[in-house]
């Protein structure tokens, strides 16, 4: 208790920067996604298996989405990951950069038998880089 009421009385914190939301990073019906609320906005990205033609099908050879920036406050830097036969993750295709808002479509990747893919994005401070936060795997019919 005495050291409570010393720091109490001993100074006043105050913080700048950015405060963080819970990250939310889940799957419902084949579409994975990972978001995080600024509280003004929020960056987020989308996942899910593919026809050939991009169009949404759970049994599909392919993987696309969509990347979002929703008046965040900050650039969000977007991008794609793959899984061969479980040998680690590696980025596919390049970074793709959005502020102040946008939605961008992803291009398709081939995602079939023995691929996982996953989207990701991390915030850009413009002086730093926030840490990287990526959406469960997508597979076929999973």
């Amino acid at each position: 208790m005495a050291a409570a009421t010393l720091l109490a009385g001993s100074a006043v914190i105050g913080f700048s920067g950015v405060a963080n939301a819970a990250i939310v990073s889940s799957c419902s019906q084949g579409v994975c996604e990972v978001y995080e609320d600024m509280g003004s906005g929020y960056c987020q990205a989308l996942i899910n298996q593919t026809d050939a033609n991009e169009n949404y099908y759970l049994y599909g050879n392919f993987a696309g989405g969509f990347y979002e920036n929703q008046n965040a406050g900050y650039t969000c830097d977007f991008w794609m990951e793959r899984n061969v036969n479980s040998t680690g993750w590696y980025q596919v295709g390049s970074t793709t950069a959005i502020a102040p808002s946008g939605v961008v479509q992803t291009p398709n990747i081939w995602n079939g038998s023995g691929y996982q893919a996953r989207i990701c994005f991390r915030f850009n401070w413009g002086s730093s880089l926030g840490a990287a936060h990526c959406s469960p795997p997508v597979s076929i019919g999973v």
